[in-house]
């Protein structure tokens, strides 16, 4: 008994695998503080990323809106306030469009042996010269009022050459145009003297590059004394452009815009005559100078 009391006591438990320590405590992902910080850190990135990518989609969208609105601005014509029965043809006069163009062609004038031609001012309708067109036809000449590019004929510079090529028999041309139109006139003329007897700026004046200084071109200016935009000091600065032999008419009391039908314009001078009475001395002025070219 004494010997099993002892082997017993010698004996030692072996601990069970319930019960038995770990060597080394395993962490799970739910209670690792670094992977928390990372996802915390990752999320954050995230929100900052798509709250970029809103705002800069917000400012470009703006600025897209903005530059829309500025060009619709720009490129936006005047309105036509002319009398539609201006551009009713007759049994002597043929009045059509053709690429854009208004034709105003009397009878029998497809070999005149000479032809007018217009560029209008910038954002104007051709149809603001009508009363223009229809007078020159009812003189006897071909009339072309022009279509221009955008509504800038200084984008369409060589629009002119459309009805020459439309209108081969026409032996020669007069171009006129009226504001930024005149420019445009100019340059064709200076490019195409060949084809070109004369020229009538209307509110207008070259530029620098466009000079008729040393051209035997006949000139004839057209300017209004309440036009504070081609105003009378920037009509005389000019003179430098054109040659000693131009003729220059100043309209008393018209203004810049009276030389079309399209109402008013921004930054020009109110008139103290009637849209009548400035566009028949326009007529006047310019049947005169077709008269004394034929």
């Amino acid at each position: 008994m004494n010997r099993r009391k002892q082997t017993a006591m010698n004996e030692k438990p072996e601990p069970s695998s319930d019960t038995a320590p770990s060597s080394k405590a395993t962490p799970t992902s739910d209670t690792a503080p670094s992977d928390r910080a990372k996802s915390s850190q990752d999320s954050k990135s995230a929100v900052k990323k798509g709250c970029g990518y809103r705002l800069k989609a917000f400012f470009a969208l703006a600025v897209l809106a903005i530059l829309a609105a500025a060009l619709i601005q720009i490129f936006s014509p005047l309105p036509d306030r002319s009398d539609p029965a201006l551009r009713t043809p007759t049994s002597s006069i043929d009045i059509y469009e053709e690429g854009g163009d208004l034709y105003f062609l009397p009878e029998g004038s497809e070999n005149a042996a000479l032809g007018f031609i217009l560029y209008p001012g910038a954002k104007v309708p051709k149809e603001a010269y009508s009363y223009l067109g229809r007078a020159v036809a009812e003189a006897g000449y071909p009339a072309v009022l022009l279509d221009v590019r955008l509504g800038f004929a200084i984008f369409d510079a060589q629009a002119a050459s459309r009805s020459i090529v439309a209108l081969p028999g026409v032996r020669k041309w007069v171009l006129a145009g009226h504001s930024l139109g005149g420019v445009a006139a100019s340059g064709f003329v200076k490019q195409h003297q060949d084809l070109v007897d004369g020229i009538v700026f209307l509110a207008s004046y070259p530029a620098a590059s466009g000079s008729l200084a040393e051209t035997r071109i006949r000139v004839l200016s057209v300017s209004a004394s309440n036009d504070m935009l081609a105003t009378q000091e920037k009509i005389g600065k000019a003179k430098t452009l054109l040659p000693d032999s131009a003729s220059y008419v100043r309209i008393a009391g018209g203004n810049h815009a009276q030389f079309g039908d399209y109402g008013t314009q921004k930054g020009d001078g109110a008139a103290e005559i009637p849209p009548s009475r400035q566009q028949g001395s326009v007529v006047e002025s310019v049947l005169a100078l077709l008269a004394s070219l034929r």
